[in-house]
């Protein structure tokens, strides 16, 4: 998701959830695209210490938002089995 938004070191919640309702396939598993919403991906993220913060867009204003870097840390305690390079977090390598 960060890597199709240009790598940044944030993105804010409304363009995660964004994303996420227009992901074709199982992605969200039982959630139905539209329930999803700025709470609902807090409350799934949760359970893997990923918080919402301030941050600061490119335009300068601040939102809420994610650090990547918390998303990094969550895959490497919960599946420390795969490889992930901080630069672009789509990839897996074995």
């Amino acid at each position: 998701m960060f890597a199709a938004h240009g790598d940044p070191g944030a993105l804010p919640t409304t363009d995660i959830v964004e994303a996420l309702r227009s992901t074709k396939g199982p992605a969200l598993g039982t959630w139905q695209r539209e329930d999803l919403t700025p709470r609902r991906l807090a409350i799934l993220l949760s359970p893997y210490n990923i918080r919402s913060h301030n941050i600061r867009v490119p335009d300068g204003t601040q939102r809420k938002g994610y650090q990547r870097s918390e998303f990094t840390a969550a895959l490497r305690r919960h599946r420390p089995d795969l490889s992930v390079n901080p630069a672009r977090h789509d990839e897996r390598t074995a």
